[in-house]
């Protein structure tokens, strides 16, 4: 390093305190937790997730993980539903298991959201059926900067998978519009 860069970088450290020079000194504001719910309206993740009512608690979600690996469904897709008194997970054509992606610089750090292994078709499916994600939108918070020694944080609207189901394969078309009433309405032909 020469000189000059070394004394542009003494002088940025002086003159902003609070920059991302200094992020080793940055620490997380308090208030993660009560923004994520303020800019969800209160949503919990893990209770759009558990779509059987049996299931309600945080300890039933990370059980489901459990028995989403117990039953090989997050390695590779059965060849026939569950039957009984299995989750809806289990029993679907299109089933799928609970996984985590976790992101350090994400709040929450670590997300649990739907997947599936059967992405040739449905179990018992016709040709042309197809495994489809239900997403829900939902709002996170990416750390973006430090500034005044804490982190600063941006939202985000991620689509979060919470299920899957069976459906035709989408198709192209084209569409016209209709005016009606002044307003314009595709239609799908």
């Amino acid at each position: 390093m020469t000189a000059a860069f070394f004394l542009q970088l003494i002088i940025l450290y002086l003159v902003y305190p609070g920059s991302t020079c200094r992020k080793h000194l940055c620490s997380q504001p308090d208030n993660l937790h009560e923004r994520f719910l303020r800019i969800n309206k209160g949503l919990d993740i893990k209770n759009i997730l558990m779509a059987d009512h049996q299931y309600n608690n945080t300890q039933d979600i990370y059980q489901l993980q459990f028995l989403s690996k117990a039953h090989e469904i997050s390695r590779k897709c059965p060849t026939t539903t569950l039957k009984g008194d299995y989750p809806v997970m289990f029993r679907s054509t299109c089933p799928w298991f609970l996984d985590t992606d976790s992101n350090k610089h994400r709040y929450p750090k670590d997300i649990i959201f739907a997947n599936t292994r059967c992405n040739k078709g449905c179990i018992g499916g016709k040709k042309g059926q197809v495994c489809e994600k239900i997403q829900v939108p939902i709002k996170v918070l990416e750390q973006t900067c430090c500034k005044h020694h804490k982190f600063q944080y941006e939202e985000v609207e991620i689509l979060l998978p919470v299920a899957y189901t069976c459906t035709q394969l989408k198709e192209t078309t084209q569409s016209i519009e209709i005016k009606s009433y002044g307003t314009d309405i595709p239609i799908a032909l």
